[in-house]
Parts: C-alpha cells; structure tokens; sequence
C-alpha cells in the first residue's frame, strides 16, 4: 500500500469504531534490518545515499523511538506521521 492509503485505511478504520485511539500510522522510509546484511555493499550504499536527509538507511531504534511518542502523547490525532529521511519514492 501506497502511504496516503495506509492513512486513509487508518481514518476510515477509526471513524468506524468506539476504541479509545486517535488513530496514528507511522510511515517510516529505509530501516536499517538484518535483511539488510544479506545485500551486497554495493546496494546498501546505493540506497542509503538515496536518503535526501541525512544520506542513510534509518535504524529500528528511530522507529521504536516514534512508537513510543506516539503511544506517550495523547494530543496527537488521526495523524501519519513519516520517518524516512524526506525520501519520495517516485510513481511507477
């Protein structure tokens, strides 16, 4: 899924029910994971230096990192919010 549709599923899912939840998403970009170590150098370092800013693969810590604030902070609503170091993936 595309992340407009991931935010859209999200709202639409929320406006439905009565659960206590504001409805966050979070839409991280290029984490870093052990299926990463399985990729030659060469596509690493291509792809980390695709990340506008900073020029790197994110780590799993950032993501847990936003989770936790999201989970902590109850003044944020219906919100997705984007982790992916400003990359935009271009249309197919």
């Amino acid at each position: 899924m595309e992340k407009p549709a991931i935010a859209l599923f999200f709202r639409k899912l929320m406006s439905r029910t009565n659960l206590p939840c504001s409805g966050q998403s979070m839409a991280p970009g290029l984490i870093h994971t052990p299926m990463f170590d399985s990729f030659p150098e060469k596509v690493v370092t291509s792809l980390s230096e695709s990340v506008p800013n900073p020029s790197r693969l994110g780590y799993a810590d950032e993501i847990a990192h936003l989770a936790q604030f999201i989970v902590e902070n109850n003044y944020i609503n219906g919100e997705t919010i984007r982790a992916d170091g400003a990359i935009r993936l271009q249309p197919r």
